[in-house]
Parts: C-alpha cells; sequence; structure tokens
C-alpha cells in the first residue's frame, strides 16, 4: 500500500512541476493577445480559448497538490488546536462525506464530457479559430482522476491516524 501511495504522491507532484509552467505560458498568451488587440488592432481569434484552456487546466492540477500539501483553504480556529488523531477523525469524516462523492462525481462527468466530444468531434465555437474541444477536455478529466487518486491516498493515510493513532508513512 505505501507504493501506492508513495505512487500517487510523486504523480501530483510531477505534474505541478509540469503544469506550473502552464502560468508562464497563460502570461505570454495574455500579453500577447493584450498587445496585439491594442498596439496593432489585431486580435488573435485562438487568445482568448487559449488562455481559457490553460487556466483551467492549471488550476484543476493544483487542486490535487493543494489537497497532498494540505494547504487547501479552511477555518482553523480550532481545528489546529486539536490533537492530531481527533484533526484526522474530523479529515476522514469530511473525506467520506464531502470529499470522496465529490471526486468521484467531478471525476466521472469530466471523464464523460471528454468520451463525448471525442466521439461527437465537439469542437468550440466561442471565437472562430474553433478547435477540437476533446484534447483539452481530456486533460481536465485526468486532473480529476488524479485529484480523486489524492483524496484516496489522503482518506488512507487519516485513516490509519485513526485507527492506529500514528502516521502513515
Amino acid at each position: 500500500m505505501k507504493i501506492i501511495l508513495k505512487g500517487i504522491d510523486s504523480t501530483t507532484e510531477w505534474s505541478a512541476k509540469i503544469f506550473h509552467w502552464l502560468a508562464t505560458f497563460l502570461v505570454l498568451v495574455i500579453s500577447y493577445t493584450v498587445i496585439m488587440r491594442y498596439v496593432f488592432n489585431a486580435s488573435p481569434m485562438w487568445g482568448q480559448e487559449v488562455s481559457m484552456m490553460t487556466g483551467i487546466i492549471m488550476y484543476v492540477f493544483a487542486f490535487a497538490y493543494a489537497l497532498k500539501h494540505n494547504t487547501h483553504v479552511r477555518v482553523d480556529v480550532f481545528y489546529m488546536r486539536l490533537p492530531v488523531r481527533s484533526r484526522a477523525i474530523i479529515d476522514t469524516i469530511g473525506d467520506v462525506v464531502i470529499l470522496a462523492p465529490l471526486c468521484i462525481l467531478l471525476a466521472y462527468t469530466a471523464s464523460a464530457h471528454a468520451i463525448d466530444a471525442y466521439t461527437d468531434k465537439e469542437i468550440m465555437m466561442y471565437t472562430g479559430w474553433m478547435p477540437p474541444s476533446w484534447p483539452w477536455r481530456s486533460i481536465v478529466a485526468l486532473a480529476w482522476v488524479l485529484f480523486a487518486l489524492q483524496a484516496a491516498a489522503r482518506l488512507i493515510r487519516n485513516a490509519h491516524i485513526v485507527a492506529r493513532n500514528k502516521n502513515y508513512d
């Protein structure tokens, strides 16, 4: 089990290292689009769609990374003062009641949308560029699957703390 958890963690870290460069790419695309629009009065049609696709992919992959490093937003007025086991109980209940159903729903829905986009040859019609939507929908679905796997790894670790009162790793 430790090998699987480490594999999930390393995949999350690896994806974060790759996709953090999307922020730089996003800044370049938006800068280019703005310069073309306001300096040369010629806005490229692809700029808005590429910006949207890049931003979505960047943020969705960040969810798994934030979950792994426990850096998501939480109101921790009392939480941080609790013992580790009590925090693990709260996290386990939250993971089972809220996070697991959400992960299943998001991964399933995104995967279904990606498959439908591919089989229907769906295109993005926001601008005249009209690129196929299945590549970016597939990447988003992959990101939600990674988020679900990271949530499962977190649930296993927290359940271990609840049961044994010590960290799994």
